[in-house]
């Protein structure tokens, strides 16, 4: 058998309805030898290529299709981001691409009865679109998660997959809960229903041992085949963890991403170092954007981000552009005017942020709905004054 590390990438450029695909062939190679299996997977390819042509509404795709054959490692075939193994018997795996940009963690939006509000859901999801956000995370902390069943949490879910793809915008599901077992059942869900990866946040309350969180990540990227971000948030869950530990469940390849809940700019800069490039870093917290986006991390999840998704995505733009001196001046006019609604307590000692961005987005004229008990959805009238002064700087109400 004559063989060595053989390419052939087919590069489908543009498919449209008026026009055939136009279809570029390189040929990288020595010699090289198919096997049944190969020449099978190969002419399966072609076809779904050409299928891809007849598909009406589709005004321009890129598919990338890249055949590796090499006897000494694996074989694989990737068509629309899929990898199909050399044998039949090895695990089909997704290309888990990179994370980045701005995701905003999206309001739940509960009717009056605290029934979910599916209406609502597209309405919320064309606003942050229309504003300009990278994608958004569905049943995350600002989503309710903890209020919701886990069939609620994968419907959820699955209405935001569909209305942020309507939308163009990508979206990753929040699958986090306690049990293992739930964490996995979401995660497929979520994948089946087209989700661009997944956030599991630790689980919470009896907070988990390493060796236990190692085999429920493990056990989470194991099952399916899109990104799994990490979210480390120990002031809900209880559970603190070290930047050498969330860099070693990445280098383990047990995570993709981490959305970094604490404010210190500096676990930033430190788990990159501990990392690679290939890991995607996320702020997770409203204050310090430029000083993290524009140094160490892939990304920024602004929850305060669901009233003000215009401001933080143009912020999100100059930092990481590293545009600093834009950034810097964007931060002080832009977000520093309304940080005061969910950094200052009001006379009872409340920081209410989730019923502000609810009630804020509902001034604003988007459906956003109430929150389910045991949170109650009333504002005190003080913080009503705030927030509608506070909506006024920004010229968003009368």
């Amino acid at each position: 058998a004559i063989s060595l590390t053989p390419l052939l990438t087919f590069d489908v450029l543009k498919i449209s309805r008026t026009s055939s695909a136009l279809l570029t062939i390189f040929i990288v190679s020595t010699f090289f030898s198919l096997n049944v299996y190969h020449l099978i997977c190969l002419v399966q390819y072609i076809i779904c290529v050409i299928l891809c042509q007849q598909l009406e509404g589709i005004s321009k795709i890129g598919i990338p299709i890249t055949i590796f054959l090499d006897k000494r490692c694996s074989s694989r075939y990737t068509i629309f981001g899929m990898t199909i193994p050399k044998n039949k018997k090895e695990k089909i795996n997704m290309a888990r691409a990179k994370l980045s940009g701005i995701y905003v963690p999206v309001v739940t939006p509960f009717n009056k009865d605290e029934s979910i509000n599916f209406s609502g859901i597209k309405e919320i999801t064309k606003f942050l679109a229309d504003n300009g956000v990278t994608g958004i995370i569905p049943s995350g902390s600002t989503g309710e998660m903890v209020a919701l069943t886990l069939e609620e949490q994968i419907a959820v879910n699955k209405a935001y997959i569909e209305a942020g793809h309507d939308n163009g915008i990508k979206v990753v599901a929040s699958t986090g809960a306690y049990r293992t077992a739930d964490v996995v059942t979401m995660s497929k869900a979520a994948e089946a229903d087209g989700a661009d990866g997944v956030m599991a946040v630790t689980p919470w309350y009896m907070a988990p041992n390493l060796k236990e969180l190692t085999e429920h990540y493990k056990a989470v990227h194991e099952a399916i085949n899109i990104p799994v971000m990490l979210y480390h948030n120990p002031y809900y869950s209880t559970c603190l963890l070290t930047d050498e530990f969330i860099a070693e469940l990445y280098n383990k390849g047990y995570i993709d991403a981490v959305k970094e809940r604490q404010a210190d700019v500096y676990r930033q800069q430190n788990l990159r170092h501990l990392t690679d490039d290939n890991f995607s870093l996320f702020y997770g917290f409203d204050v310090c954007p430029v000083e993290t986006l524009s140094c160490w991390t892939d990304g920024w999840v602004c929850g305060t981000g669901n009233l003000f998704p215009k401001e933080n995505s143009l912020v999100c733009d100059l930092a990481r552009a590293k545009k600093l001196e834009e950034a810097m001046k964007a931060q002080s006019e832009l977000i520093r005017p309304y940080l005061h609604l969910f950094l200052k307590p009001d006379s009872n000692g409340d920081i209410l942020w989730l019923q502000i961005i609810k009630e804020g987005l509902k001034m604003r004229g988007i459906d956003a709905g109430y929150c389910r008990k045991p949170v109650l959805s009333e504002l005190p009238e003080e913080t009503v004054i705030r927030l509608k002064d506070t909506l006024r700087h920004y010229g968003y109400i009368d």
